[in-house]
Formats: C-alpha cells, structure tokens, sequence
C-alpha cells in the first residue's frame, strides 16, 4: 500500500485537518452504521447489539490507521488488518457470502470521502492534493477488503474455534507489550467479544510460581488463566482478585502469587512486568516472600529494580567506599547509611530501628563519614544514593555479592 506522503509535499496546516478529522470520527461512524443497518439486511441487527459494536469498532480502527497514514510515513498497525480478516472468517462461519461485507465497505468508503472532501475544502487545500487523497482511501479501502476476503476464505475451510483458544487468544492480546491506542483498545474489546470474556474496565494481572503441577482449584469464569509455563499468568477483574490469589496460593504447597495493581486492559502488559519482578525480586530476597504478594505494597523496589543494568552501573559509580570494605562491615555501613538518609534522626532514633547500640550508630556514622566526605553534603549525590542503597542493601543482606564482583573485575582490587 503506497504512502500519501511520498507522492507529495504535504500540506503545512495538514496537522490541523487530521486533528479535525479524527474530532468528526464518532459523528461519522454512527453514520456509517446507521446506513450499514439500513442497507445491508443482513447486517440489521439491533440497535448497540453485538454486530452493531463490531462493527462501530471496526470502522472506528480503520479510520485513525488511514489518518496516521495521511501525516505520514507509518507502520501499519497488524491488529487493525487482523480484526477485519477476523470479521471475513465470521461472515464465513455464518454462512454469508462476501457481498454484505462489500457493501458495507462500499458504505464507509462514501461516508469517509464526503467528510474529507469537506475538510478538504474547508480547510483551502488545493484539488491535487484532495485527489491524492481520494486515492490513498481508496487503495486502503482496497486493502481492508483483501483482509477481509482473507478471512473469509479461512472461514470457508476451518471448523469454528472451541472457547478455550479464543481466551487464550484474548489473553495473548492482553499481554502483548504495545502502545496504548484506539486501535490496541479496538483489538482487544473486540478479542473479548469474541471470546464472549465481559471486559472490565480494570484487571488484575497475577503472575504463580509453583512446584511441579498447577494446583487444582476451582476458578471463577471471569478470571483467564495459562499455565503452560512457570510462573502461570492469570488475568481477573478487580472484585474477584484478591480471592482468586487466596485460592490458588493455598492450592498446593510451594505456591507463590503476585498480583499487580489494577489497570485498564490496555495496560495489563505492563502490570504482567511488575508480578514477574515482584517474582523475581521475593527470590533475591529483597521482598519478603509472602504467600501473596502485592505489588502495590513494592512500587518503589519495582520501580528501582526495573532496569537492572543502569542500577549496577549506578552501584559502581556511586558506592566504591562501601565496595572496598569487608563483606560485615559493607553490610551494617549501608544500613545505617540507608537508615540515616531516609529519616535524618539522632543516634538514639536510628539506634532503635536498626536494634543496636547509639554508639554503634555514632561509630558506623563516623566510618561513613570519612569514606564519602564532602559528598554526603550534596543534595544530587544525596538523592541518587538514597535510591541506589535502597535497592541494593536488601541484596546485600539476601547474600548478592555480584556487586562486589562485577567491582573487583574492573578495578583489578583483591
């Protein structure tokens, strides 16, 4: 499919005439089903009935990719192309020929052209380039009907899925690590309509660790669940969440559950990262290892343990004094550095949150500060090692000693 803007300067208020465009998109969608309803009988239906939101949210998808295409050079977004061969394989599968989904095509088509046309005019751009325009729509109109004939030819020869590879379809969608946009929210409103899966506006997303076998419990029919693979990924709406961890944590010894946070669905990738972290992180001994761990009681360790390499960079840069000193006494000068750093009390008070003695304090604060100096006087450097140390002292104490390593290997120290 050929790119708009390769064939011509583009406009320089074309920016503003997108921007128009995609502010008519639900005016122009409700017209375009509307006359879909109307035109084509067998796409009747009832009014906001399963046919009728398919196809809304098909329309609406399509439209913002040619509208992307229009500012310029972009990568066509695969979902969009798959839900229309998805649309063609169901008009297979109930038994309808090609024809109502043309028309229906032809429909948008004359509804998409009107409004740019009006645009077009409105906005004083010339008639080459309104041309240019008509054909751009039509090439990519073109190309959703191939999609669709795709789909229906598939149709055609494949029997209709079973529940359960649709759930794991809609499931795969929801973990799929792509940006947030109309069409990822199209796909994925239109994977679960599919898999007849009542999207929430929230989810949870758990991630279970555990020996052997999944254990065998009872789940409510709203909760997805894979456990091909360890740690098994589970997705539930919010109202169910923290029963489903109770359950399936207590389903077998050795389980362990983290769950994220809820988020909207089009997020559940990135709350799928923070249980898999959280993971992570219970068996580096830097979160305690409850049964059931909650992500949103570890945002800051998630946070900072989310890029592992810029933190052992930062551990090098930062903290050759405590690197240089002996495998004890790096442990306790890094607590009570930490320690003092987060609360800036008197010895006494630090004392008593780490369990010893004020004059162990006031001697380990001593030590501290004739190996950091002046630095510990400057705000930036103050600021970073606070980060850095709570990241990296529940390491320590767990028995990581790869900090020390990776330090010893570049500076060539024994």
């Amino acid at each position: 499919m050929s790119e708009l803007s390769t064939q011509s300067v583009q406009p320089t208020n074309i920016e503003e005439v997108v921007a128009d465009a995609r502010d008519a998109i639900p005016s122009l969608v409700a017209q375009i089903v509307t006359d879909i309803r109307a035109e084509v009988p067998v796409y009747a239906g009832k009014e906001n009935g399963e046919r009728h939101r398919v196809i809304a949210m098909a329309v609406t998808a399509a439209v913002h990719q040619f509208l992307d295409t229009v500012l310029g050079p972009t990568k066509h977004d695969p979902n969009v192309f798959r839900l229309f061969r998805d649309m063609g394989y169901g008009e297979a599968q109930d038994g309808n020929t090609l024809e109502p989904m043309r028309r229906a095509l032809r429909i948008a088509t004359r509804h998409s052209w009107r409004l740019i046309h009006r645009l077009v005019t409105t906005h004083g751009l010339d008639t080459a380039f309104l041309g240019r325009l008509g054909d751009a729509l039509f090439a990519y109109i073109d190309h959703l009907d191939q999609e669709v004939a795709r789909g229906h030819e598939v149709g055609l020869t494949t029997p209709e899925p079973d529940d359960e590879p649709l759930r794991s379809r809609l499931l795969a969608a929801l973990l799929e690590d792509s940006p947030e946009s109309d069409a990822r929210t199209t796909e994925i409103e239109a994977e679960a309509m599919s898999a007849e899966w009542p999207l929430p506006d929230q989810v949870v997303v758990m991630r279970v660790s555990y020996h052997g076998h999944f254990p065998t419990v009872s789940l409510d029919d709203r909760v997805l669940l894979d456990e091909r693979s360890n740690p098994a990924v589970l997705v539930s709406p919010p109202e169910v969440a923290e029963a489903v961890a109770e359950k399936v944590s207590r389903g077998s010894p050795g389980v362990r559950v983290a769950m994220s946070w809820p988020v909207a669905p089009t997020a559940a990738a990135s709350a799928d990262r923070w249980a898999r972290r959280a993971l992570d992180l219970v068996a580096a001994g830097v979160i305690e290892p409850h049964h059931v761990v909650h992500c949103v009681d570890h945002m800051t360790q998630l946070w900072l343990h989310a890029e592992p390499m810029l933190r052992r960079r930062l551990v090098l840069q930062l903290l050759p004094p405590l690197l240089n000193e002996t495998p004890n006494s790096r442990e306790i000068l890094a607590e009570t550095m930490l320690a003092w750093l987060e609360c800036r009390d008197s010895a006494p008070a630090i004392a008593a949150r780490l369990n010893v003695h004020p004059q162990t304090v006031r001697y380990r604060w001593k030590r501290i500060n004739e190996l950091f100096g002046d630095l510990l006087h400057e705000p930036e450097f103050v600021i970073s090692v606070t980060m850095i140390l709570k990241a990296t002292v529940p390491m320590w104490k767990a028995g990581d000693t790869s900090d020390v390593t990776r330090y010893l290997e570049q500076t060539g120290a024994s």
